[in-house]
């Protein structure tokens, strides 16, 4: 009768490999119904078929095993990785704790966080607010782009895009360390207010440095966590 059981979609991303522009698609949306999971290979037999080339990033062993029988190629792994703690049946624990309570468990936590950013030797490096992205995020890119032989094309035009106002994420705070007139990194922070009493969500959604510039990458995260805090 029609009814559609799964669907995949995918989203055209440019990506600077060994100084040439490609245009790869990543799989953003993928899902088909209980019963029906024979039909995910179909729709990834599709895709492969469709796009030339394609980009995806996975860690559960059965999607990699369909991928690479489709003639997918392992070009790398992650080096770092977080692992997401799922808190979804536990009670909200707002509601757990007396108000009288939350703002000293708050203040130990800073406190707990101040002596663990003392220890990172940052001190040389300002962070700062930046104001939109302008041609230095252009340098930027064409910077890390000379030095990486594969990156996602996350110049200016990208950037605002992605977390300008017409965005989803739409208003993102943008941190950024320079040198003189040079952007050494920056850091794209999302914070979202909701329900009737205000409960704060806090994102990390965008980093990136200049290669080898772990001590500006420190920086960012230390002023990330300054800014989360204050807000």
């Amino acid at each position: 009768e029609g009814e559609i059981v799964g669907h995949l979609a995918a989203l055209p991303q440019y990506y600077r490999i060994n100084g040439k522009r490609v245009v790869a698609h990543t799989p953003a949306e993928y899902m088909v119904l209980p019963g029906y999971g024979f039909h995910a290979i179909t729709l990834m037999r599709k895709f492969f078929r469709t796009c030339e080339n394609c980009v995806a990033c996975d860690v559960a062993p059965a999607a990699i095993s369909v991928e690479t029988g489709l003639g997918a190629e392992e070009v790398g792994r992650l080096q770092h990785a977080a692992k997401l703690l799922n808190i979804a049946g536990v009670p909200a624990l707002p509601t757990l704790i007396p108000p009288l309570l939350t703002r000293p468990l708050n203040w130990g936590l800073r406190v707990v966080d101040s002596a663990l950013m003392a220890t990172i030797p940052v001190d040389h490096l300002r962070v700062e607010v930046l104001e939109g992205f302008d041609e230095t995020f252009d340098e930027l890119f064409e910077s890390v782009a000379a030095g990486v032989a594969c990156v996602p094309e996350k110049d200016a035009a990208f950037l605002r895009w992605r977390y300008g106002p017409s965005s989803p994420q739409t208003p993102v705070t943008v941190l950024g360390v320079r040198e003189g007139q040079t952007l050494l990194g920056y850091a794209v922070l999302w914070v979202k207010v909701g329900g009737d009493t205000p409960r704060y969500a806090s994102n990390l959604l965008d980093l990136m440095t200049l290669p080898g510039r772990d001590d500006v990458a420190r920086a960012l995260l230390k002023g990330a966590i300054e800014y989360f805090a204050r807000v």
